[in-house]
């Protein structure tokens, strides 16, 4: 039986993210795999036909301003899958503390492309020694709290503890918000369909081209948040209302601005939009179970003075910081029942769904940052039971960040984490910030070279310790294309000049013995024979990439390569010691 439900436009800006969360696991039994695969698959199964609506589809429609979650009662089980990752070691993730955000969680989470952007899905990583359980529910349908609670159900059911009697936590969010006094549940709740003039053909369109944006980890020091908003009000009365989130949200806003003012018109208005839960706010209040997103945004806009964003005028910066996080207290603190349900409505007044998604921000740098402070979950309290138990260590990330910018939270050495999508150039600018512990993961050409080798050609080697997580920004391959070596000429002979002559230069000491010379010059042997050499991939299709080649012929690769939608291409190392003078291998893996 198909079923509908309709989402508050609270929900539209998330259509497209994920709220990855990825479970680290130690495994050392030898058959853990297709135990593990097995129990975690069945549990899904039993989890899907109690709670029928994570078997839906998020769907925008078109005109009304709603987003819909459409599914079957009896229909397919949410989205389950496996990644073998046998070239990583769990112990090397554990010595690196489970560095797995930014774009490293490629490997391990998902995207809505990934899985039609289903309600819920779940992907197994398994690595050398251990396993990464990712539970993914999507953004449109809950918020940080709610995704901490599907996660905590999906391990009651792997724990065999099942908990049906939830699903009546389970609202409509759009008749809570709106101040009804008994809540609708979703099972029972049906919206329009297409009869109502819906257009179900309706997708968003793509955003708008923007500048180079990164993924970036960086921390700050829990003491230093405490000396700073010591610094900031030291005769303030009622500075004590003003939390250490809020001065290291301010301090953020204020050095990525900082470091994108040369990039904006002069008397430029900064944009800070700080996400809060307002769940206790609304009147009635709203369950701690509700899983539906109930975040209204902070927005504050700051003019900037020349002097604050004066690279040497430290005094200023810390007064315009104060002011900021003053500021942003007042703005938080005034979101009430009112306010929340005026922001709704001036949503819904929108006439049409698709000025949701336009993208208005501009190509250069922008003037604008969200931060969000909702998502610390005690979920490295989950127990999952089985071979499982609770994880060693558990990230979050929210899958396509572009407009969730900035999340500080609690890291689990008490210091304060900060997952950020910066443009390269603000990035660049941040790397020698004394307050910002970063953990830098931009582009690292700088920590290598290519170099000749006594009778081995050139080489990549290092010239300094090169931390696990570090990107190596790549270009795109001379050549990319199926197995099929008869396509090998014709590719080549469409490159231009100088990357034929780039392609030639590489190494072919490995002969193809195909090749007769009855059938291919030589220079077409020669061709063949570099391919055969230097290409990477898999059994269907392959890659020649210069930089790549320019590697050891290794069992044990110490690089492995990931993909990023705001890069071309980039590989991310494993721990490389200067000591060991170990060439670099690179694989493209086809892309």
């Amino acid at each position: 039986m198909a079923k509908i439900i309709a989402l508050s436009a609270v929900d539209q800006f998330a259509i497209r993210c994920y709220v990855n969360t990825p479970f680290c696991f130690p495994t050392p039994q030898s058959d853990a795999i297709q135990t593990i695969s097995l129990h975690l698959r069945t549990c899904l199964t039993d989890f899907a036909r109690d709670f029928p609506f994570l078997k839906g589809q998020i769907r925008p429609t078109g005109s009304r301003g709603y987003v819909e979650v459409n599914y079957n009662i009896n229909g397919s089980d949410p989205p389950f899958f496996t990644h073998i990752c046998s070239w990583i070691l769990y112990s090397e993730l554990k010595d690196s503390g489970f560095n797995i955000h930014g774009g490293s969680f490629d490997l391990f989470t998902l995207a809505p492309d990934d899985c039609g952007s289903a309600v819920f899905a779940v992907k197994v990583s398994f690595v050398d020694g251990g396993c990464i359980v990712c539970i993914s529910p999507h953004h449109s349908f809950f918020d940080g709290r709610g995704a901490f609670r599907i996660a905590e159900l999906f391990a009651s059911y792997c724990k065999e503890e099942r908990k049906c009697s939830e699903t009546g936590a389970l609202h409509d969010r759009l008749q809570l918000l709106h101040g009804k006094s008994k809540p609708i549940t979703h099972e029972p709740f049906l919206a329009g369909s297409d009869a109502d003039g819906v257009d179900s053909d309706f997708t968003p369109p793509g955003c708008a081209t923007r500048s180079s944006l990164i993924s970036v980890i960086f921390s700050v020091a829990d003491q230093t948040a405490r000396e700073l908003r010591t610094i900031l009000y030291p005769h303030q009365k009622d500075s004590h209302t003003v939390s250490r989130l809020d001065v290291i949200t301010s301090l953020l806003f204020m050095r990525i601005m900082k470091s994108r003012s040369p990039n904006l018109p002069a008397g430029t208005i900064c944009s800070l939009n700080t996400a809060v839960d307002t769940r206790s706010r609304l009147n009635p209040p709203v369950s701690n179970d509700y899983l539906g997103n109930v975040v209204i945004g902070a927005c504050l806009d700051v003019r900037f003075r020349d002097s604050a964003l004066d690279p040497d005028n430290g005094v200023i910066e810390l007064q315009e910081i104060a002011q900021i996080a003053l500021t942003l207290r007042a703005n938080i603190l005034a979101i009430d029942d009112t306010a929340m349900r005026n922001y709704i409505a001036c949503l819904e007044s929108r006439p049409n769904i698709k000025q949701y998604f336009h993208d208005t921000h501009p190509a250069n740098p922008e003037a604008s940052l969200m931060c969000s402070s909702w998502a610390a979950w005690p979920a490295h309290e989950l127990d999952f039971g089985s071979n499982l138990g609770k994880a060693e260590a558990v990230r979050c990330h929210t899958g396509d960040s572009s407009d969730l910018r900035v999340q500080p939270r609690h890291g689990e050495d008490g210091d304060w984490e900060v997952t950020a999508v910066l443009e390269q150039s603000v990035v660049e600018k941040l790397k020698g910030d004394g307050v910002l512990n970063k953990w830098y993961t931009g582009d690292a050409r700088h920590l290598m070279s290519s170099d000749d080798e006594p009778r081995k050609g050139k080489g990549l080697h290092a010239h300094e310790d090169i931390s696990r997580g570090t990107r190596l920004l790549a270009k795109s391959p001379l050549l990319a294309f199926s197995r099929n070596f008869g396509e090998i000429i014709d590719r080549f002979d469409a490159l231009c000049k100088e990357d034929q002559d780039g392609y030639m230069n590489l190494q072919h000491h490995h002969p193809w013995g195909k090749v007769r010379k009855v059938l291919y010059l030589e220079r077409a042997e020669k061709i063949v024979e570099i391919y055969h050499t230097n290409a990477f991939g898999t059994r269907d299709k392959a890659s020649v990439n210069a930089m790549g080649s320019r590697s050891n012929r290794c069992c044990a690769p110490n690089i492995y390569s990931l993909t990023n939608p705001y890069v071309d291409n980039f590989l991310a190392i494993l721990e490389i010691e200067l000591a060991r003078k170990s060439s670099i291998l690179i694989s493209n893996e086809g892309s």
